[in-house]
């Protein structure tokens, strides 16, 4: 990845080369003032009304984003806004892209997208539980690098909040729609916050002003005016409707309609122009809202099927003409830079010349091939092979330091998980109070079923966790997307957040059960037996949520495979007496194990526990079944449905864009 530090367009700015990483960085940042350029990009999707038929989204978009200003990207619904801005970012899931796009004089790859530009969904996707400074010290945590210190992140947080004017909201948690906490602006601002931790060199933005009022609206594109203005960095933000002084902060802009660019330039008296003269529009009256009054014309003549004739017309114009002599300049450039780069040596790329770009042909790009010497860890860098900041291990520390730490204050999150486990012990050690060593003939069945029950419940409880999924699916899609951890670490980090307090639990509830019923056999391996069988019900759980597109599949399903392996758990009906087309089924079975466990430990040492006349383990042939080879199978279980739920996180994607 060969990706051009650009300076401003008259001016150099600052370096500063750190030999840690061998970067040279205006103002401390490894990729400042980027130029992105775009010519002829296309995208295709598949139709959803005909089968075998693609649809053209982007229809040979051209055009170039510079650094140290703000560019809006206008159009009316459907055509193709955030399509672009997700193109530009990395973003697109499905779909077929052509064309050319360079940020600097390189291709960007999607590593390098994650961790050097920053994107601000529509939708704000935050942590309800953390406050403001929490959520985006929690941020820095996972995406500044490890080797920075807490106080230079703590700082870097201080500053970020002063600046997006957030001090009010420091302390107050970010709250959610049934649990209020700070207000629709704030919780934007923060959402902005959150994409400039790191100081991207590129800042994307998807309809940053939507459901917010105009006063607001206009705070926050100051607040994002003054990236570019103050950092140079490059502003690239769909919006719909501005008001005249929120539109005056940009200083381009690019239309579309129907996928088409109908016009690209400045905006103010140029852009009334184009579309009076060139375009046919009325005239704008003395006071009205540009913006929505080139919107009005624009989505008028969109539904009259005139997008393609406005597209001619802008291809003709003076404007386009010398919009492409200049991209063209500008790809001439990217290209003559990208060659000179080829020999780069480390001194040229952290003196002077820094600043006119890096990268390399195959092999050992720029001749530097040690990855371990300060130029391999540069190139590692601008190839953006190094996808995630921090390791594994560090992400997970950070998720349980804040979000598990924080959910343990909530009775919120503590209550579900307490009672039912609480409420369920009890209820069943009132029902068979006293009766586990009393192994006459009446009460061998009971204790069949109070074993049947102990598995049952876990099982049943799973259900519960489908939502702990569902709801943060839109937060996980966009950390992920911002690499701020890798898939396995997130179900790590779900798994222990649930497992840790459950077990905890358990081992009071199974031990009222227990010795409230006065059962026999050990005591510890009842309790790991509920454990995990609960265990595998969470973790079935999280995979059916992750697999399903919506909760209410996700709900449906869960329940459903749980009811099957009730059913063919050996209880209701003995295994020998189940039809042969079901029978190899059982063998799949997480439940029968974890029944067969409970019920070797009970009755092991009581062969003159008697059913229908017959040894109980007999009659239900588990004479000869270890109850520790029944429990590793469960653990065994445990291990095939992470491999699942891990699989279904990390490559089934539901929100296609």
């Amino acid at each position: 990845m060969k990706i051009r530090i650009e300076p401003g367009e008259n001016e150099r700015s600052p370096s500063t080369f750190h030999p840690e990483n061998g970067l040279s960085t205006p103002h401390g940042h490894p990729f400042r003032r980027l130029r992105i350029l775009f010519k002829d990009l296309c995208y295709k999707v598949d139709s959803n009304s005909n089968k075998g038929e693609k649809v053209q989204l982007l229809k040979g978009v051209s055009g170039f984003f510079k650094p140290n200003q703000m560019t809006a990207v206008m159009g009316p619904s459907g055509s193709g806004k955030t399509t672009f801005l997700d193109l530009l970012s990395g973003r697109k899931t499905q779909g077929t892209i052509t064309g050319t796009l360079l940020f600097g004089h390189t291709a960007p790859s999607r590593s390098f997208l994650r961790r050097y530009t920053g994107y601000v969904e529509q939708f704000d996707t935050l942590v309800d539980s953390l406050t403001v400074y929490e959520m985006l010290l929690y941020t820095a945590e996972l995406k500044r690098p490890l080797s920075e210190p807490l106080a230079s992140k703590k700082e870097a947080v201080d500053r970020l909040i002063g600046r997006l004017a957030l001090e009010k909201c420091r302390d107050v948690r970010i709250g959610s729609p049934l649990k209020r906490g700070i207000s629709g602006g704030q919780a934007k601002r923060t959402n902005v916050g959150i994409a400039l931790i790191t100081t991207p060199a590129v800042l994307f933005l998807d309809e940053p002003t939507s459901g917010l009022d105009s006063f607001t609206a206009q705070e926050v594109m100051e607040v994002v005016r003054g990236l570019a203005v103050e950092d140079g960095t490059t502003i690239c933000a769909t919006i719909h409707s501005p008001s005249s002084a929120c539109f005056a902060l940009f200083d381009r802009v690019m239309v579309l309609a129907s996928g088409w660019t109908v016009y690209f330039g400045a905006p103010g008296v140029v852009a009334s122009d184009y579309l009076t003269h060139v375009c046919g529009s009325r005239p704008l009256a003395h006071g009205e809202n540009l913006a929505e009054w080139m919107m009005d014309f624009l989505t008028m003549s969109d539904r009259e099927g005139r997008s393609s004739a406005l597209h001619d017309s802008y291809t003709k114009s003076e404007l386009a003409q010398e919009a492409s002599q200049l991209l063209d300049r500008y790809l001439s450039d990217a290209q003559a830079k990208s060659a000179l780069s080829r020999g780069a040596s480390l001194s040229s790329l952290a003196g002077a010349d820094a600043a006119d770009g890096v990268g390399g042909g195959g092999g050992g790009c720029c001749g530097l091939s040690d990855g371990s010497s300060p130029a391999g860890q540069l190139l590692a860098r601008l190839s953006g092979s190094e996808q995630y900041v921090t390791p594994w291990w560090w992400s997970l520390k950070v998720l349980l330091q804040y979000r598990t730490v924080r959910n343990y204050q909530s009775m919120e999150y503590l209550g579900p998980r307490l009672f039912d486990k609480i409420i369920f012990a009890l209820v069943i050690m009132s029902l068979y109070f006293g009766i586990g060593d009393n192994f006459k003939s009446e009460n061998v069945p009971s204790m069949a079923a109070l074993m049947y029950l102990c598995v049952a419940q876990p099982a049943w409880g799973a259900v519960a966790y489908v939502p702990a999924i569902m709801l943060e699916r839109g937060l996980y899609v966009r950390e992920r997307h911002d690499g701020l951890y890798r898939p396995l670490t997130y179900l790590l980090f779900k798994m222990l957040d649930e497992l840790s307090l459950n077990f905890a639990v358990g081992l009071g509830s199974t031990a009222i059960i227990f010795y409230g019923v006065q059962l026999r056999g050990e005591f510890v391996y009842f309790w790991l037996n509920c454990m995990t069988t609960l265990s595998n019900g969470v973790l079935i759980a999280y995979m059916m949520a992750a697999f399903c597109p919506t909760l209410d599949v996700a709900n449906a399903a869960v329940p459903t495979l749980l009811a099957v392996m009730l059913f063919l758990s050996g209880f209701l009906i003995r295994i020998e007496s189940i039809p042969v087309y079901w029978r190899w089924l059982t063998y799949a079975d997480l439940l029968k194990y974890s029944w067969q466990g409970l019920m070797v430990n009970q009755f092991q040492a009581h062969p003159q526990a008697e059913l229908a006349g017959t040894p109980i383990l007999e009659y239900y042939n588990l004479t000869n079944t270890s109850k520790w080879v029944e429990l590793a199978i469960v653990v065994g279980f445990f291990g095939g449905w992470s491999v699942l739920a891990w699989y279904a996180l990390a490559f089934v994607r539901h929100q296609k864009r």
